[in-house]
């Protein structure tokens, strides 16, 4: 990497690519516990952390160390890999409300 620049912090990384894949931020307590739980990977946290947005139609996103919602507008995971970096994955791109409105009306024409 060129000098000057630094890796983000886990939290900073989640937080990024929250923003970035899901549009959404991670506010709710017990969501950023999970977080917390997954990136000082303390007591039995396994390792990897889901987080979507609910199909409820909140902006916020939602987090967990144990399973995520299949009813979503979007959902990635992160791994912890061997060398203790953290990865992202998309499960399901994020959805978004206009888009399937349009989706929807393109298919009544």
């Amino acid at each position: 990497m060129p000098s000057g620049h630094q890796q983000p912090s886990p939290k900073d990384y989640i937080r990024l690519a929250v923003d970035l894949h899901l549009g959404g931020e991670i506010v709710d307590e017990p969501s950023l516990v999970h977080v917390a739980k997954f990136v000082n990977q303390e007591g039995n946290a396994p390792p990897r952390l889901f987080v979507w947005i609910p199909s409820s139609g909140t902006e916020e996103a939602l987090a967990s160390t144990d399973s995520f919602s299949s009813h979503n507008r979007g959902a990635i995971a992160f791994v912890h890999s061997s060398g203790g970096a953290l990865q992202c994955m998309t499960i399901q791109p994020r959805i978004y409300q206009e888009e399937k409105k349009e989706e929807e009306d393109e298919k009544q024409e």
